[in-house]
């Protein structure tokens, strides 16, 4: 009886999958279910606000200036 090896897909020491899974992880306060489709998992992203956008731009500007 011949056994065939079938790859095991290990994606716990996966770089890029655990880089995913703490994004998804991060952000997932954001997502709203309309009360309608809550069991079915649609909705939308509720945005973050101006704070995350003003700390980007900051930092643009910062490697902007040391970069002149």
């Amino acid at each position: 009886m011949i056994r065939s090896r079938q790859p095991t897909l290990d994606f716990g020491h996966n770089p890029l999958i655990l880089r995913i899974v703490r994004e998804g992880i991060r952000i997932q306060h954001r997502f709203r279910a309309k009360p309608t489709l809550a069991r079915t998992g649609r909705g939308w992203l509720a945005s973050e606000g101006v704070v995350p956008l003003r700390r980007l731009k900051a930092q643009q500007r910062r490697r902007a200036a040391l970069g002149a």
